[in-house]
């Protein structure tokens, strides 16, 4: 019984490391983030948005003029003329 303790911690310690390799595996893969990278926090707004957008659909317009904004910005194509 006194032998538990010790024999719970070589389980878990070696338990521990082999799940924070996986999860490392799996962020040199680009399938998650986890410690070494952050997410863009540019794409963070649009996100928000989106789930906003499911729980209260009276705000979907905000939605569909934020994504109208960023097409036609998107489609102007050329470089700005106003510094020529």
């Amino acid at each position: 019984m006194k032998w538990l303790p010790l024999l719970l911690v070589a389980a878990i310690l070696p338990l521990g490391y082999l799940v924070d390799r996986v999860l490392l595996w799996m962020e040199d893969r680009g399938w998650i983030f986890y410690r070494r990278s952050r997410p863009d926090p540019k794409n963070v707004g649009p996100a928000f948005l989106e789930i906003d957008a499911l729980f209260q659909p009276s705000r979907r317009h905000v939605l569909e003029q934020t994504i109208d904004q960023h097409t036609e910005e998107d489609d102007d194509g050329g470089p700005d003329k106003a510094g020529c």
